[in-house]
C-alpha cells in the first residue's frame, strides 16, 4: 500500500515519493549495518570461548574480549548511526528543494534563489542531533551516550548468555548464542531451555533490538524535522499536509489518526500552517509530512478526507491510546486475525507443557537406561518395536541418558547422534517430540533411522541427508523376514535444522544421497555438520 497523495499535485508527489523511498532506504541501511556489525562481533566471541571441552566460566581474558568488542559495537552504532542521520536529513530536505526549484522554473516564485549545498546542510543537521542535549529519566544526555548504553547493555547481557552455559560442552555455548543472534529469545528458549531457565527468562526478544529501536527512532525524527526546515525555507509552501503511514494494519487506530483528520486551524483534515507544523508523536512514528501551496488550500480538495466512522473512532481515541477496531476488517483478515491469535495461545500452552514435562526428566545410570528402555520397547507395538535401538549398559556408558518418571527415554552420545528415543505408551504425559526436543536441547544435532520414523523426524526439524539400503545381514535382531508388516526399510541420515517439513520418504529419497556402505552415509552427514560449526 502506498501512501494516499491524493489532492496533492502530480508535481509534487513524484517529489514525496523520492524522498519516501530516501528514508526507506536510509532505514534499511541501517538496520542491516547494525546486524552485520553484531554478528561480525559475536563470531569473534565465539571463537574465544573456543571449541573442545566443558565451559568452565567466563575467564579475565575471555572477559577482556568482551570488553573490548562492547567497544567495538559502540564505535560502529555512532558511525551508523551519523552517517544515517545525514542520509536521512538530506531525504527530508530534499521535498522542500525540489518544490522550490519546481515553481522557480516556472516563474511562480520571484525571487532570487540561492544555491544550497544541500548534503553539507544535512551533515550540519546530523552533527546538531549528535550534540543535542537530551533529558530521560531526569537525567541529560547526548545520543553518543545512549549509544554507549545500549552497547553496553547489549554486551552485558552477552555475558549472562555465556555463563549461563557452564558446565555445557563449550560448542553448545557458542551454538547457544549464535542462535540467540539470530533468530532471538523464542528460538533460544526452545532450543537451550537450561541456559534459558539459569538466566531466569531475563532475556530479551532480540539483541538488536534496543540498538534497531534507538536508530530507527533517531533516522525518522531527523526526516521528520528536515522536511519541516525545507519547507520552512519554501515560500510557496503555506502548509503542510499529515500523510498517515502506510504500514499501518488494517483498522488499527492512534493519535496519528487525530493528526490526520484533526481541523485544528481550518484548513482542512490534516492540514497545518508551516509554523505550527506538528512534530512526530510517537517512537518509530513513519507519517510523514507533504507540502501544501497557497493555491491548493484555496481550491479546498487537498484536504485528508476522515473515514465515515471518524466520530465514533475519535471517542474511543479519547479514552485509550490506541486500537484496532475488527468492523473495518474484511472477513478474510478476521479470520486470520483469528487464527493468528488461536495460533499464539496454542504455542503458549505448548510452551507451558513441555516445560512441565521437560522439568521431570532425569538423567540415568547406563544400568538404570538399559532397564527402563527394555521396558518401553515391550510397550511398543511389535511391528514397531524393532526399530527401538535398545542397547546393553556397558554400550551405554559415556552417553548421556535422559527418562522420563512415566519410562520414555533418549539417549545422547558426546558427538551429538541421538539414539535409543523410546515412547513409553503408559506415559500418557510425555510425547515423541518431547524427547527430540529435550535431546536436541541437550546438544543433539543428529541421528539415523529406518525409513518407517521418516515423518516423524522430519516434523521435528530433522533433515534427511543420506540414506543405505536395508541389509537383512545387519537387520535387528526382532526384525522378521517374510513376515506381513515388516518391510525391509531404508536407513536415513538426518542432521537437525530446526526446519519442520512433512515430506513421503519414498518420493523424497530420489533428491537423497545413496551410499552402500553406512560409515559412508554417516560420514557424508557428519561433513555437513562439520561445515556448520565452521
Amino acid at each position: 500500500m502506498d501512501f494516499d497523495l491524493s489532492g496533492l499535485p502530480e508535481e509534487l508527489q513524484s517529489f514525496i515519493r523520492t524522498a519516501l523511498q530516501g528514508r526507506r532506504k536510509t532505514l534499511l541501511t541501517a538496520e542491516t549495518e547494525i546486524k552485520a556489525a553484531l554478528q561480525e562481533s559475536i563470531n569473534r566471541i565465539r571463537e574465544r570461548i573456543g571449541k573442545r571441552g566443558v565451559f568452565t566460566g567466563i575467564t579475565q581474558e575471555l572477559a577482556g574480549h568482551i570488553a573490548e568488542e562492547k567497544v567495538f559495537f559502540a564505535s560502529e552504532l555512532e558511525r551508523i548511526t551519523q552517517e544515517g542521520l545525514t542520509r536521512a536529513a538530506y531525504a527530508g530536505l530534499f521535498v522542500g528543494e525540489q518544490t522550490k526549484r519546481y515553481y522557480k522554473e516556472k516563474g511562480l516564485l520571484k525571487f532570487r534563489l540561492i544555491e544550497k549545498d544541500a548534503l553539507r546542510e544535512a551533515e550540519i543537521i546530523a552533527e546538531s542531533t549528535m550534540r543535542k542535549q537530551r533529558i530521560f529519566k531526569h537525567k541529560e544526555f547526548v545520543l553518543s551516550d545512549r549509544i554507549w548504553d545500549v552497547s553496553d547493555n547489549n554486551y552485558d547481557k552477552i555475558q549472562e548468555i555465556i555463563s549461563s552455559g557452564i558446565n555445557t560442552d563449550c560448542v553448545e555455548v557458542a551454538k547457544a548464542l549464535q542462535q540467540y543472534v539470530k533468530e532471538g529469545s523464542k528460538t533460544f528458549a526452545e532450543k537451550y531451555p537450561n541456559m534459558y531457565e539459569r538466566m531466569g527468562g531475563r532475556v530479551p526478544k532480540n539483541l538488536n533490538y534496543e540498538a534497531l529501536r534507538l536508530i530507527r527512532n533517531e533516522l525518522s525524527e531527523v526526516y521528520w524535522q528536515a522536511t519541516i526546515e525545507g519547507f520552512k525555507e519554501n515560500p510557496a509552501v503555506k502548509a503542510v499536509k499529515w500523510l498517515l503511514s502506510n504500514n499501518r494494519l488494517p483498522g488499527y487506530h492512534d493519535i496519528c489518526d487525530t493528526m490526520a483528520y484533526a481541523n485544528d486551524h481550518g484548513l482542512g483534515a490534516g492540514i497545518y500552517p508551516v509554523d505550527a507544523a506538528p512534530g512526530k508523536p510517537h517512537i518509530c512514528c513513519l507519517c510523514t509530512l507533504a507540502p501544501v501551496i497557497a493555491k491548493d488550500i484555496e481550491r479546498g480538495d487537498v484536504a485528508n478526507k476522515p473515514p465515515e466512522n471518524w466520530e465514533a473512532i475519535k471517542t474511543r481515541l479519547q479514552n485509550t491510546s490506541a486500537f484496532t477496531n475488527l468492523e473495518e476488517l474484511t472477513e478474510a483478515q478476521k479470520e486470520k486475525l483469528k487464527e493468528q491469535r488461536h495460533e499464539a495461545y496454542q504455542r503458549r500452552a505448548e510452551e507451558k507443557r513441555y516445560k512441565k514435562v521437560a522439568s521431570k526428566i532425569e538423567t540415568k545410570t547406563p544400568e538404570e537406561f538399559a532397564e527402563i528402555i527394555k521396558t518401553a520397547k515391550t510397550q511398543v507395538p511389535q511391528m514397531d518395536a524393532w526399530r527401538v535401538d535398545a542397547h546393553t549398559k556397558e554400550e551405554y556408558n559415556n552417553v548421556k541418558l535422559f527418562a522420563s518418571k512415566g519410562g520414555s527415554c533418549v539417549a545422547i552420545k558426546p558427538d551429538g547422534d541421538i539414539i535409543s528415543v523410546c515412547k513409553n505408551s503408559n506415559d500418557k504425559g510425555t510425547k515423541g517430540s518431547d524427547l527430540i526436543r529435550y535431546a536436541v536441547d541437550n546438544g543433539g544435532v543428529k541421528l539415523d533411522s529406518y525409513a518407517g520414523n521418516h515423518g516423524f523426524y522430519t516434523k521435528n526439524g530433522f533433515e534427511p541427508v543420506a540414506y543405505v539400503t536395508f541389509n537383512e545381514e545387519y537387520a535387528p535382531p526382532d526384525w522378521k523376514k517374510n513376515v506381513t508388516g515388516y518391510k525391509k526399510e531404508d536407513i536415513v541420515f538426518y542432521k537437525y535444522t530446526g526446519n519442520k517439513t512433512t515430506t513421503d520418504w519414498e518420493k523424497l529419497k530420489k533428491k537423497i544421497k545413496h551410499f552402500d556402505d553406512y560409515d559412508d552415509a554417516m560420514k557424508y552427514r557428519d561433513s555437513f555438520l562439520k561445515k556448520q560449526e565452521g
